[in-house]
């Protein structure tokens, strides 16, 4: 499968491993916007999304996913699949991959793939690192507040 790796001789940390995708792409958003250095930026918006094509689209159905950063959104690259096998492929499934996996921002929740997604999903919401990164609260503040205004 195209993993956009780079080229040889690259310094790239990149390293691809199955993995729950949305997980390890929400951390990996929630890094590069907010706990990343200006020079780990550099590299991080390179990193692609790997698109399988839908069975309505000739190539791959893809949602462009970015970073903002600075008041400046990134797109990150895509890669279309190029595996001749891939069933998510043949079958018209779709989706997409972003299997790049860094302690800096993949959870725990993200590498168990013997759990369901939904499994998954539940486990995303403890503290990283079992779960996803979460942004920082800014400062000050001790809870989200909320109002809800019902008429009778």
């Amino acid at each position: 499968m195209a993993d956009g790796s780079g080229a040889a001789g690259s310094v790239s940390r990149r390293r691809w491993r199955q993995c729950f995708s949305e997980l390890n792409l929400d951390s990996f958003l929630v890094y590069v916007a907010n706990y990343a250095s200006a020079d780990e930026i550099v590299e991080l918006k390179t990193y692609p999304v790997v698109y399988h094509r839908f069975r309505y689209d000739e190539l791959a159905v893809r949602i462009p996913v970015g970073v903002t950063v600075d008041g400046v959104w990134h797109a990150l690259p895509e890669v279309a699949c190029d595996a001749p096998d891939c069933l998510r492929c043949t079958t018209g499934r779709g989706g997409f991959q972003f299997c790049w996996i860094d302690g800096r921002w993949t959870p725990e929740a993200a590498l168990d793939l013997t759990q369901t997604r939904f499994e998954a999903a539940m486990a995303a919401q403890n503290a990283f690192p079992e779960g996803c990164l979460k942004r920082p609260r800014p400062e000050n503040q001790v809870a989200q507040a909320f109002a809800l205004d019902v008429a009778f």
